[in-house]
């Protein structure tokens, strides 16, 4: 259920229309102290209807104040601190979206959405472990059970990291906060400047990304059992960025930290939507000019004729089902050169409309074709290339 449409139900409970939230002198504050609660409740409904959560937060905390016992108004209040915090995480103020889901969860211990949200930012943004786990078991049994496995697995993720990373220091830049253990911090410094290097040209073409990141330098025995990770993987990002301690010396760096930053980036910006066609291509072309093995030059000639072309709605199942490495590398080659092909044609801004459409949900078909006017997905696997 949408947000507005959540609110809009509290308000029809109360048998009243949103009023616009205004900071007027209040003309019910001497009706008795339930009048008073629903009144404010209202109010603050409908400033969080506009996104204007500051005022409705504080509206729910006077009627509260009027009224303590109204459990209806603890859990709008709840459900508007969250989403107050999902905003300000996403304009990369998250140090001010914590202490807003603490009191969410006061206000209603029930808002499952508050202790995830917690456990994640203690988990990716803190490594705090125990916290995190804490956190999303504290959630567990209060989910529906589709959820369950999500956070099932979280939390064994978590607790393999604890057990791999309990000898690990960190070293701290503008962005990053790179975790590693056996190197000194002279040693980091490099990898430092070329994260902060990709990170501030990403921001500028993106206009905006995670205002923090962990980074994590693993030996490559552990990159590959903290994940169950094929045994190709340099790196990958699953909410913290997990690499190889063996890339950290190959002039190759700024490829792979472009590519797994380019998909930190996509996550935070616009969630879980993307499809991974889309993901694989950006990471790609955000690696910038690079040599192409004489297999990837073969397997682009076979992509653009024709004769090893992947249609796109199938596509994301030869990354999550792939049988064999040159599967997998198919699929990476033809996402790049159809992300290459739509930035070329259409431009970044327009590529980004077309990311937002899919952040709403919005199905691929009927956003490429908002985005792409006057090209057509119907037509894009017999024409997109050529």
């Amino acid at each position: 259920m949408s947000r507005a449409l959540r609110w809009a139900l509290v308000c029809l409970l109360w048998a009243c229309a949103p009023a616009a939230f205004s900071a007027a002198a209040d003309p019910a504050a001497a009706a008795p102290a339930p009048d008073r609660a629903n009144d404010l409740n209202n109010r603050g409904v409908a400033a969080a209807q506009a996104g204007q959560f500051e005022a409705g937060a504080a509206a729910l905390r006077q009627a509260l104040r009027a009224n303590p016992s109204d459990q209806l108004v603890r859990r709008n209040l709840s459900g508007i601190l969250t989403d107050w915090a999902r905003q300000l995480d996403r304009e990369g103020r998250t140090d001010q979206a914590e202490p807003l889901l603490r009191e969410a969860v006061e206000h209603d211990p029930s808002n499952t959405s508050a202790l995830v949200f917690l456990g994640d930012l203690a988990y990716f943004h803190r490594s705090d472990f125990t916290q995190a786990v804490g956190y999303w078991k504290q959630a567990y049994g209060q989910l529906p059970s589709a959820a369950r496995r999500t956070i099932a697995d979280r939390i064994a993720q978590a607790q393999r990291d604890q057990v791999i990373e309990r000898q690990f220091a960190a070293y701290r830049t503008t962005h990053f906060d790179i975790r590693t253990a056996g190197r000194s911090q002279e040693a980091l410094i490099p990898l430092g400047q070329v994260l902060e290097t990709v990170y501030r040209a990403m921001y500028e073409a993106l206009g905006s990304g995670p205002s923090r990141l962990t980074v994590i330098v693993y030996p490559e025995q552990d990159l590959h059992r903290t994940y169950n990770q094929r045994d190709w993987a340099l790196g990958f990002y699953d909410g913290r960025l997990r690499v190889s301690g063996g890339e950290l010396a190959l002039e190759s760096l700024r490829v792979l930290v472009a590519h797994e930053l380019a998909h930190a980036f996509l996550h935070h910006l616009y969630g879980h939507m993307i499809p991974t066609w889309v993901h694989e291509g950006f990471a790609q072309v955000q690696e910038g000019e690079r040599a192409r093995y004489p297999e990837e030059r073969q397997l682009e000639q076979g992509i653009r004729s024709g004769a090893l072309w992947i249609p796109l709605k199938w596509l994301d199942r030869r990354f999550s089902q792939p049988s064999g490495r040159e599967d997998v590398g198919r699929a990476y080659v033809e996402a790049r050169l159809v992300i290459e092909e739509l930035v070329a044609r259409h431009g970044m801004s327009r590529f980004k409309s077309f990311l937002a459409a899919l952040a709403k949900g919005t199905p691929v078909e009927t956003a490429y074709d908002q985005a792409f006017t006057p090209n057509r997905w119907a037509r894009t696997d017999q024409s997109i290339l050529k």
